[in-house]
């Protein structure tokens, strides 16, 4: 269904503006993306609210996806394969969060250790790509990986400055720090390796 709207949405512009092949496939796969992102978005929002989770869920959520776009990581063979696969983690955030209460002074070492590590990988493997969108330029390699580098050192002073400001917190900066947990262990070799051999495209 939204393949079929997507590419109506994209015949009508082509009939309107006389556009070319590329840029009616390019209208036809922004509009898959948009309305994809907005299922998830509302299936999240959602199945997230019901269980009573929902902000642990939307802190993991926003945290990973600040990231992504600049770190890159594994991405699923199909768009089904990633909604159900990306449901199924950040709602197991959500779950282990409101199972697990971590004092401040433990909730620190596990910040620094989310943090610590999460360097290593992103310095050693982002931009993480894929043999379908492979990023050749080196100088937007260096680019990209230096972003990233950036946003994990903000999401750790952020946190820090709200783990010592507002002690109501710390159930969603543990939320955070294993939404960055998940963006950081898609980057790893291991993780490719194991989508390709258990979850092989199929195109």
């Amino acid at each position: 269904m939204v393949k079929t709207i997507s590419k109506q949405i994209a015949d009508y512009f082509n009939q309107k503006l006389d556009l070319s092949r590329e840029e009616t496939s390019s209208i036809d796969y922004g509009c898959q993306v948009i309305f994809y992102l907005l299922i998830e978005i509302i299936s999240f929002i959602l199945v997230s609210s019901f269980l009573n989770m929902f902000w642990p869920v939307m802190i993991a959520l926003v945290v990973f996806l600040i990231l992504r776009p600049y770190a890159g990581g594994i991405h699923m063979p199909s768009y089904l394969l990633c909604y159900i696969f990306s449901l199924l983690v950040f709602i197991s955030i959500g779950c282990l969060v409101n199972l697990v209460s971590i004092p401040a002074k433990y909730l620190i070492s596990w910040l620094v250790f989310v943090f610590i590590l999460s360097l290593l990988l992103i310095n050693k493997y982002a931009p993480a790509d894929t043999a379908i969108q492979p990023i050749k330029d080196p100088s937007r390699r260096r680019k990209l990986k230096t972003i990233s580098l950036l946003i994990i050192i903000c999401w750790f002073l952020i946190s820090l400055a709200i783990m010592f400001s507002f002690a109501n917190y710390y159930n969603l900066l543990f939320a955070g720090s294993l939404g960055l947990l998940a963006e950081a262990l898609a980057l790893h070799p291991l993780a490719f390796y194991v989508i390709d051999k258990y979850l092989p495209d199929q195109d």
